[in-house]
């Protein structure tokens, strides 16, 4: 379907909306590095979740960042003074419509896909599902929160993996 396109005029100033009638996933990376994470493998991950959590995204933008930027973002949004590797923002808290921009701290997927031995690919989609999950509606404060959330992690991650192969 073709993008739909309004336009508002405010006093002085001319606003061009585009009204998005499809979804839009998209992945960006602001590192000096090369990420192993497209936009093939963002919608292979919504797609998933969508059949299987009863949800519909409709925007979901990936950005990878420095663990300078991902500081500047905790202590700035959350008041959070510690690098981490994932901030979720969302949009939308409609389960039928949901969006987000998911922050991801490059730098320390490699760290910590290095500290578990597991492949980087792995855990830069581990940490993109735990943001859509957050999105879905799941929490991750109590001690059962955390181990749904990583029940489900391992779930689609083992669905991605033996779907690719």
């Amino acid at each position: 379907m073709k993008d739909l396109i309004s336009t508002t005029n405010c006093d002085n100033c001319f606003i061009l909306c585009i009204l998005q009638s499809s979804p839009s996933y998209r992945v960006f990376n602001q590192t000096s590095g090369e990420i192993c994470f497209s936009e093939n493998d963002l919608e292979a991950l919504v797609k998933s979740i969508e059949a299987n959590e009863k949800c519909h995204f409709n925007l979901i933008e990936v950005v990878f960042v420095s663990e300078d930027e991902i500081l500047k973002i905790n202590r700035h949004y959350l008041k959070h003074d510690y690098v981490t590797d994932i901030i979720t923002f969302p949009y939308e808290e409609n389960r039928d419509s949901l969006e987000g921009t998911l922050y991801c701290c490059y730098p320390k997927i490699l760290e910590q896909a290095k500290a578990f031995s597991i492949p980087v690919q792995r855990e830069a989609m581990r940490i993109v599902i735990h943001g859509l999950l957050h999105l879905a509606g799941f929490n991750d404060k109590t001690k059962e929160e955390k181990e749904t959330m990583r029940l489900k992690e391992d779930f689609y991650l083992e669905l991605f993996f033996n779907e690719v192969i």
